[in-house]
């Protein structure tokens, strides 16, 4: 047993220098690349059972359904933070996500940007570290 905790030590000592696989980015930086990217708002899209959506941060993520979206919540959403799937919590149509209205993981949908595949993967690029440790 002695022998388990001694050998354990530098795992737990390795797993904690890694770098992360992924990084946050500040809510200020994604609202900066809606604003230079200059992406048009939709009042709705449609959905579909197999849409799923990925967390950007705590206050935008990215939908993925017929076509991607950048999705703007009213507030930080806390409880966007290790889910992958869309709950039933839908305010109106369950057809549709309406801006304003509806809300993911009860919290309410601000704004809905349409991205192109360009701007999906510029997007993706805010979360991914570089040699800068941001």
């Amino acid at each position: 047993m002695k022998w388990l905790t001694i050998l354990s030590i530098p795992l737990v000592l390795g797993a904690c220098a890694t770098d992360p696989l992924f990084i946050t980015p500040p809510n200020a930086v994604v609202s900066d690349f809606v604003e230079t990217a200059g992406l048009d708002q939709v009042s709705s899209i449609r959905k579909g059972s197999s849409d799923s959506w990925t967390r950007v941060n705590d206050r935008y993520i990215l939908y993925r359904g017929h076509k991607d979206y950048l999705v703007e919540f009213r507030a930080n959403c806390g409880e966007i933070s290790n889910n992958s799937w869309i709950p039933a919590d839908y305010i109106h149509d369950h057809r549709n996500l309406r801006a304003g209205e509806d809300t993911i993981r009860g919290c309410i949908v601000e704004h809905i940007y349409p991205l192109n595949r360009a701007q999906r993967t510029e997007l993706r690029h805010l979360t991914e570290p570089t040699s800068e440790g941001i």
